[in-house]
């Protein structure tokens, strides 16, 4: 085997990041199924209310720029891990 290609698949980095792109995967379906609960709400408030939660508006706003990160992260785009490794 080529050593250049083996210092590649035995290198570390490599390897801890795909642990975190597991973890991370975990953690944007958890998001998913919240911001799907969360707009659930929000609907039943506005057709109830005549206007949504502003807290639950500040919450789907966080998890969705969570999941942003989140998907930079396991595209490549970027080497930041989210919350909560986030420096």
């Amino acid at each position: 085997m080529d050593n250049d290609l083996r210092g590649k698949l035995t290198e570390g980095t490599t390897w801890q990041r795909l642990i975190f792109m597991v973890l991370f995967g975990i953690a944007i379906y958890v998001t998913g199924v919240v911001l799907v609960a969360i707009v659930s709400v929000q609907f039943l408030f506005k057709l109830f209310t005549g206007q949504p939660l502003g807290r639950l508006r500040e919450l789907g706003q966080s998890l969705g720029v969570y999941a942003y990160e989140i998907i930079l992260f396991e595209t490549f785009f970027t080497d930041t891990r989210p919350y909560p490794f986030k420096p």
